[in-house]
């Protein structure tokens, strides 16, 4: 009987998964037909408005310019959907399950930076188009765009469909964004090298060029940080159970906004390095209880329950390399939010 009861629940159970893949998989060609539907009529709205005879260049500031008038800038943590697509859209998918990248940002056209640059590389490859997400961190911001790759000549290009600018180089064709910072640094001005694609381009994310870290996704990105000299305690939030704080205040005291999480939570390229100064005692208190999957520090720290320690001396760093941490059946994602960081000079 017990093995008649069994067996009638694993068919039953193969069966429900069976007909989920099926229902999931007909969702995911109807959304995914609506995008590819929208972005051409995005490609032929915008490419009505050109001239006859016209160029790769032209094509991709057109489309970049029609993506950046038309995507509204909202936090994707209150865009619900948005909270699905680390889990339909993860590489470990089979291919014909997963959710391909820019189909939700196309379809619901809200978000950050990382959402517009996904909807411009989904528009841009079905115009023929390959691209990366090139990412940006200063030490009080992040900032995400597309490096696009001209076939023409293999020039790689960068585009910014969230503040709205292209590169351009002395003889005004469109270039990456290193020679673009290199520009800026040997004295260019800069509305010579930042192109606006429209009077509502806000350029004031790229007038901190001096103290930019900056990489395609796929390569390391180190992202230093130095510790200043300190009198006192310098407290990083509240223990209140949420890490907002730690981001916002990280930022204004020159230590970038992405000490708030342990593990993974953007990009497992990033490394994120803190120097310091002077001997000092970091204690990190995590919003949950420890995991050892997200503990990805060099040193490793003491640990007790929700709190890591580090004492440091002149000149250690603490590094912490996102690409270690391992993922959570439990809470299924990779990394915990730091609820505060206290650091104490010792000397």
């Amino acid at each position: 009987m017990f093995k008649k009861i069994s067996r009638f629940l694993i068919v039953l159970g193969l069966t429900g998964f069976i007909l989920g893949v099926t229902y999931w998989c007909a969702v995911r060609y109807l959304i995914t037909q609506k995008a590819i539907q929208k972005t051409s009529d995005i490609i032929e709205i915008t490419t009505e408005a050109l001239p006859e005879q016209t160029n790769e260049e032209q094509k991709l500031i057109a489309i970049t310019k029609h993506v950046f008038e038309t995507f509204y800038h909202k936090d994707p943590a209150t865009i619900p959907l948005y909270k699905l697509r680390p889990y339909i859209t993860n590489k470990r998918l089979p291919e014909f399950i997963r959710l391909p990248d820019g189909v939700m940002e196309t379809n619901i056209q809200q978000g950050f930076c990382d959402n517009a640059s996904r909807m411009l590389a989904f528009v841009l490859e079905q115009e023929g188009f390959s691209s990366v997400q090139w990412n940006m961190v200063t030490n009080t911001s992040g900032h995400s765009t597309r490096l696009v790759t001209l076939s023409d000549d293999e020039r790689k290009v960068f585009v910014d469909p969230f503040y709205g600018f292209v590169t351009v180089d002395q003889e005004g064709k469109l270039t990456d964004m290193e020679t673009a910072k290199n520009r800026i640094l040997d004295g260019d001005r800069f509305e010579d090298v930042f192109v606006a694609l429209g009077a509502n381009s806000d350029d004031r994310f790229y007038k901190n060029l001096n103290n930019m870290y900056m990489g395609a996704e796929g390569e390391n990105l180190l992202i230093k940080a130095k510790l200043p000299r300190l009198n006192e305690p310098l407290i990083l939030g509240k223990i209140d159970g949420r890490y907002k704080d730690v981001k916002s205040e990280g930022g204004r005291n020159g230590l970038t906004p992405y000490w708030h999480y342990m593990g993974h939570k953007y990009n497992r390229e990033w490394i994120r390095v803190l120097e310091t100064q002077q001997p000092v005692k970091i204690v990190m208190t995590l919003v949950e209880p420890v995991e050892n999957g997200i503990l990805i520090a060099t040193p490793s720290p003491k640990v007790y329950q929700n709190t890591l320690i580090w004492e440091l001396d002149k000149g250690e760093q603490l590094k912490l390399q996102d690409g270690l941490a391992q993922i959570s059946l439990k809470r299924f994602n990779s990394y915990i939010d730091v609820d505060q960081i206290a650091i104490y000079p010792t000397q």
